[in-house]
């Protein structure tokens, strides 16, 4: 697993654009809109495409039918905040994956990171990690609920939970991503998962400053 995220954590460090999730989370999106967001990100070489679960097969088709498998599936699990029951996110994960997901990012409970509720994150995140079959797993924290310290202890956990990214913002929150947030997050794991930036990034100047300070990958919904 630690093998695996060495590679992952070079990965795309040539061009931006290989960097990028175009992600579509609008509670009003279609199976068009789904379409269409594949075909923006098979056109600009970004890495994958971010949709809710019922979309996975979709998406997975579409992108191995029409576009030669280019592009990447990522399923957001219990978006935005992370608070259904641990059995039904859990359950969900898994489904995403036989769905055809190459990665999963799940959202962590704001309240259990505020709580200080670690065993309970542990036993949830380490769950997911193995049933990901060596798939990849994103833990979704919303830092602008955050303060340093809580950033930096939360990031600490999830690393000894095997996640191969920290993903810093779910966009729905108090505010999105700095270069702030994601020195702290590099900080605390020493190089031992990567950093997924998101929140608020819409240009390539904001991408390219958070990648500057360690993020590994950017989510957005714009084309940057």
């Amino acid at each position: 697993m630690f093998g695996k995220k060495n590679n992952l954590i070079t990965d795309g460090l040539g061009d931006l654009n290989s960097k990028v999730e175009l992600t579509l989370l609008n509670p009003k999106a279609t199976s068009k809109d789904v379409y269409n967001f594949c075909n923006i990100a098979y056109k600009n070489r970004y890495f994958g495409v971010v949709v809710f679960p019922r979309f996975v097969k979709l998406a997975s088709s579409y992108i191995k039918s029409k576009l030669d498998g280019a592009v990447q599936v990522i399923a957001c699990v219990d978006f935005p905040f992370g608070e259904s029951q641990s059995s039904a996110k859990i359950a969900s994960a898994k489904k995403c994956f036989s769905d055809g997901a190459d990665e999963v990012d799940f959202c962590v409970s704001s309240g259990l990171i505020l709580e200080e509720d670690y065993r309970a994150i542990r036993t949830e995140i380490s769950r997911v990690v193995r049933s990901s079959h060596k798939k990849v797993v994103k833990a979704v924290i919303e830092t602008s609920f955050l303060d340093r310290e809580q950033i930096a202890r939360i990031t600490k956990v999830l690393v000894k939970c095997k996640v191969d990214y920290i993903m810093t913002n779910s966009g729905f929150g108090q505010g999105g991503v700095t270069p702030e947030i994601v020195e702290i997050i590099a900080s605390s794991t020493k190089n031992k998962c990567g950093i997924k930036a998101s929140g608020g990034v819409s240009n390539k100047v904001i991408a390219n400053n958070l990648v500057r300070m360690g993020a590994t990958r950017i989510g957005t919904s714009r084309v940057l």
